[in-house]
């Protein structure tokens, strides 16, 4: 399947971040997924970093429906996502995220596709917090600070999703690209942001059980400190607007 003879239904956009051993496998799964489905699809690289991802890219090109950018330096996990999003074709009608580590599985895609096809919601998340959802291996102190970011926006926020920090997510195309220019955020507090923005547009948003499996290759890009100051900034900014 050839990224020129079809105009991509989905568009899948993937922050890849010295990810050399997962996007092969990842591509693939992908496109059996696709396949199986018959769904036009396109996949989106925004790499960053020093290791041979984007020389594997390059490869996979030969076969795939692959576009991508490339910077050395990372400019953090936000923006690398609104890249991805602003360089989808405006005759897509899904924009579909997931993780570059294989923490997400493809193979859960006709979920997202299912319950858009059911409620036509906007925003579908991959959810680790609802019925019929599991997760495997994953580091404590990583389900700590997603525990606590999700009861914390619990507490002073509406938004009527469990899973709150997850990053697996269907977008209707014109939705998305609507907020992403709104997005202040650097790092994979974001994720919330995304949420707290389609609430504010009157979006409508769902879950669907997913099962988390940590990466097997590489390094986690997840910085605790990092992650806990954008949470903490975030938090801050929601509290401030609601003693305006």
């Amino acid at each position: 399947m050839k990224a020129q003879e079809n105009v991509p239904v989905i568009s899948v956009v993937i922050a890849a971040y010295n990810e050399e051993d997962n996007v092969e496998p990842l591509t693939r799964r992908i496109d059996q997924t696709f396949t199986k489905l018959k769904i036009p699809y396109e996949i989106i690289y925004v790499i960053e970093g020093t290791d041979q991802t984007v020389s594997r890219v390059q490869q996979l090109q030969k076969k795939y429906p692959i576009r991508y950018f490339y910077t050395e330096k990372p400019q953090g996990l936000a923006n690398a996502s609104k890249k991805g999003f602003m360089a989808v074709s405006p005759k897509t009608k899904y924009i579909l995220t997931m993780d570059a580590d294989l923490n997400h599985h493809p193979e859960e895609i006709p979920l997202f596709l299912q319950e858009a096809k059911e409620h036509n919601t906007d925003i579908i998340i991959g959810s680790r917090g609802v019925h019929g959802a599991s997760t495997a291996n994953i580091p404590k102190w990583k389900m700590l600070v997603s525990n606590i970011a999700n009861q914390t926006f619990k507490l002073i926020t509406s938004i009527p999703v469990v899973d709150k920090t997850a990053g697996y997510k269907l977008y209707k195309r014109e939705v998305i690209q609507h907020i992403a220019p709104y997005i202040k955020s650097r790092n994979f507090e974001f994720q919330v942001e995304i949420l707290l923005l389609a609430k504010k547009f009157g979006y409508t948003m769902s879950e669907v059980p997913i099962t988390f499996t940590y990466r097997i290759h590489g390094k986690s890009k997840m910085s605790l400190i990092k992650t806990a100051y954008g949470c903490f900034v975030l938090l801050l900014k929601v509290l401030f607007r609601r003693t305006q």
